[in-house]
């Protein structure tokens, strides 16, 4: 952008010197000087806060002032019983270059008159001129195509409890359903939080228990550098003698400390768990238990589709009361699920109701049975590309070595199968009662805020819902270009009726969505847009108005998601420049637009009815508390709930079961009938483009024709998506991105290592440096990601991601592409 002092990606390569670049903000003085110094002194003072991006690490730090500047980032100091949960990374200890660098907003910014969305040309505005600006706009556009023609879309750029720490709640969505906004649903990982929904569990062990499990599985993950602080719980249990099962395509560090590593052919996870889901039932090994009466496996399913309900039977349901599932009891009474004595999981074809009709019905577990026995040892081994006797190892472990926890990574999410295979691992650890063991069951990231997710979802007083729906971000081109939600690729060209003419990101880097040239020209359609953020981004590029707020440190809030420790977020330093707090951001829109009514409350008033919560009171945490002790650790043995007969309860779910079942919740509107008794039972197939090969029945799709490799990225210790893009520390550690192939890949097309390359589809290309890498399988690239489009030679990575999507899943499919890679012989620099 023309008004910041900007640093090219030729300026980064030639230096290693990058901090000298640092940008002064408007006090002149140059704080690069303060962030290289971080000396004690007197004067300095130390601050309470988190580190709060979506690395999933949530870690207390210690944030020291002086002169008004952050200087130095620090691991908060725990009681002994936590010290475990103390932890900071590279990222972390470096946030005053990411505060203080060439690329930080510091003035509301207007695009130049007369030029081109995207060409970066912008000047300085007031915030009076801005918040006019916007809010005329968006009253113009409101009043002649409708209330939902004005959409916000926020994201995980600035977690919070008043934020909106849980996305759907908290400050900025109530500012959207305030002026009935469309919400744009970002869906970067919506397979992972949809699987959430169905299972009805929190999807989040506390990572101490970790160290209980007799088998941890790292599946479609790297731990040791995408989660570094929760990677200690993991060796400390190895250490103790657990055992750590790698299940990931590429070999990698994490696999490297490992006892057994499962090298699966990419989108074929789900073939696996279902193959060790057969043995258990071939060999009579299931937790029977586990699968009556802690899960939905005996529920009824018609033959139509979708359960039987307990309001089936004619019954008047109290306000408030749960629809339950039925059940056939052993006594040959139908029963709501969790009023069941013994129910019967095989053998039911029909059952009549009150009313004399007769209902055809199937349970759960026969249909999923039925499912799983297609998966054979031989079958499974030639999908997966495995042998067959690394699937019975696996099966063993499971069934002997319990507890078993499965730690899954945002690998599998990336598919367009991934439905499938958080589905059949859940399925796997249901039949081997490993689900509600201590130190058991299935996990993301997001460890250690099990009791809050499970019963504390805050929203602000007066919170009402938007009369706008809610869109997938996939859909955006289909939007702008048809007016509908539709799938031009995928034939869906009844969709929904919907206008666009606006969009508001906070906090969201959009333009680095799949598809990334298609979401571009969706950008360029729009009649405004808006952008709010810390520092430059894709998507501030391609705003009119740019609004810049503060910095995680330059604000107050609340933070625990990704862990179980409550931390105060203090306001350590004033917003540089000219950036606002975001509650300040959201407060001038609300005046601007005629709802500031739903914002006269303080900064600190928002906190404390956010704090004013049972819940919290009885894990000793209020408003009171935390501003007294700033860090309030709240995890212990008795965090997790347990059962009458003793397990663990994760789940909120009526009785405590977690649902393997059809009809869940969650699926997009798109125009096309889904099929609940086929998408909603556990099942498996191929991804949608990524299966370059024909393979036991499944033939290849058809861009694998054109385009042999299988793309992904991974995220690694230095970078978390691109919120510490022009971080001067990380980037002198890794100045420019780079592809990693393996060297069979690479002779094959004449390269060699340091070659830069060109990795190309139908959609796009992007430029980088190659760099040979015999730990990536044979017909894969794989990029690190959280990388700015500054720094590639040519294009940008998101360009060769695709939407392809299943409704039943709408998600951005970031590994589901394939693209060919070719010697790039222009300039370079």
């Amino acid at each position: 952008m023309t008004t910041n002092q900007g640093i090219s990606r030729r300026g980064f390569l030639k230096t290693t010197a990058v901090a000298a670049g640092a940008a002064a903000l408007s006090s002149g003085v140059s704080l690069t000087a303060f962030a290289a110094n971080p000396a004690p002194s007197e004067g300095e003072t130390v601050f309470s806060g988190a580190c709060r991006g979506n690395c999933m690490g949530g870690c207390p730090v210690e944030i020291t002032v002086r002169d008004n500047h952050v200087v130095k980032v620090e691991a908060w100091e725990l009681p002994d019983y936590y010290q475990h949960y103390k932890r900071i990374c590279q990222r972390g200890r470096s946030h005053p270059q990411t505060m203080y660098n060439a690329k930080r907003l510091l003035y509301p910014l207007k695009r130049k008159e007369g030029t081109e969305r995207g060409a970066g040309e912008f000047e300085r505005i007031t915030w009076e001129e801005a918040i006019d600006e916007i809010c005329t706009k968006w009253k113009s556009i409101q009043a002649q195509y409708g209330k939902g023609a004005v959409a916000t879309s926020f994201a995980s750029g600035n977690y919070g409890l008043a934020f909106g720490q849980y996305l759907g709640l908290g400050y900025p969505y109530r500012f959207s359903n305030a002026i009935d906004a469309t919400d744009v649903v970002h869906l970067y990982d919506g397979t992972a939080a949809e699987t959430l929904n169905r299972l009805g569990t929190t999807f989040g062990i506390c990572a101490h228990m970790l160290a209980k499990a007799k088998t941890v599985f790292v599946w479609g993950a790297n731990p040791s550098e995408s989660d570094v602080h929760a990677w200690h719980f993991i060796a400390d249990g190895v250490e103790n003698g657990s055992t750590l099962i790698s299940i990931t395509p590429n070999w990698n560090i994490t696999a490297s400390k490992s006892n057994l590593f499962v090298p699966l052919r990419p989108g074929t996870d789900g073939a696996f768990a279902q193959a060790i889901c057969n043995l258990m039932i071939q060999n009579n090994t299931v937790d029977w238990d586990e699968v009556k009466y802690r899960s939905t496996l005996p529920a009824l399913i018609k033959a139509e589709g979708g359960l039987l309900h307990v309001s089936d039977l004619g019954v008047e349901l109290e306000p408030g009361a749960t629809d339950e599932e039925l059940v056939m009891d052993a006594d040959g009474e139908l029963k709501a699920i969790n009023s069941a004595v013994d129910p019967v999981l095989e053998g039911i074809t029909e059952v009549t109701l009150p009313d004399g009709t007769v209902q055809p019905v199937t349970t759960v577990w026969d249909a999923t049975k039925k499912n799983v026995a297609e998966w054979t040892l031989a079958k499974a081994a030639e999908i997966c590309d495995i042998p067959e006797d690394l699937i019975v190892e696996v099966y063993n472990h499971v069934i002997k070595d319990r507890p078993a926890t499965v730690m899954v990574g945002m690998g599998l999410d990336h598919y367009g199968n991934a439905f499938t295979a958080f589905g059949n691992i859940a399925l796997m650890l249901t039949l081997s009662g490993n689900m509600t063991m201590y130190g058991g069951g299935m996990d993301t990231y997001f460890t250690g805020s099990l009791s809050f997710w499970g019963n504390f979802l805050p929203s602000l007083p007066g919170f009402h819902q938007s009369s706008s729906p809610n869109i997938p971000i996939t859909q955006i081109p289909e939007i702008v270009k048809y007016g509908k939600i539709a799938s031009e690729k995928m034939g869906w060209m009844d969709g929904r009726p919907q206008v666009l003419k606006s969009i508001f990101f906070a906090y969201h880097n959009f333009a680095n969505a799949c598809d990334m040239n298609a979401q571009v020209e969706a950008l360029k359609a729009l009649d405004f847009v808006v952008a709010s953020d810390m520092v430059e981004t894709e998507t501030t590029k391609y705003a009119d108005i740019i609004l810049p707020c503060a910095h995680w440190f330059e604000q107050r809030d609340v933070f625990f998601l990704y862990s179980p420790i409550f931390t105060l977020q203090e306001q350590a330093v004033p917003p540089a420049g000219e950036a606002k707090t975001n509650y300040e951001i959201f407060k001038l829109l609300a005046h601007g637009m005629g709802v500031g009514e739903w914002f006269e409350q303080s900064e600190e008033e928002v906190l404390k009815d956010f704090m004013d919560s049972d819940i919290l009171r009885g894990f000793g945490v209020t408003w009171e508390s935390i501003n007294q002790q700033k860090v309030i650790p709240t995890v212990h043995d008795g965090t997790c709930i347990a059962a009458a007969d003793g397990r663990v309860n994760y789940y909120w779910a009526p009785g405590g079961r977690y649902s393997i079942t059809p009809g869940y919740g969650g699926a997009w509107e798109m125009g096309e009938p889904i099929d609940w008794n086929k998408e909603g039972l556990p099942k498996w197939y191929p991804p949608l483009e990524a299966w370059p090969k024909s393979i036991g029945g499944y033939e290849q799709t058809p861009e694998s024709k054109k385009y042999p490799l299988i793309y992904s990225t991974y995220r690694n210790k230095l970078r978390c998506h691109t919120q510490f893009g022009w971080n001067s520390w990380l980037l002198e550690l890794f100045p420019e991105p780079i592809v990693m192939v393996c060297k069979e890949e690479i002779e094959k097309r004449g390269l060699k290592h340091g070659d830069y390359v060109r990795l190309f589809n139908d959609r796009g290309e992007v430029v980088l440096r190659l760099v040979e890498n015999n730990a990536v399988r044979a017909g894969m690239v794989v990029v690190p990601k959280g990388w700015y489009g500054d720094f590639f030679v040519k294009g940008h990575y998101s360009n060769l991601t695709g939407r392809n999507q299943r409704p039943a899943a709408t998600n951005n499919y970031f590994f589901d592409a394939l693209c060919e890679m070719e010697k790039y012989e222009g300039s370079v620099m």
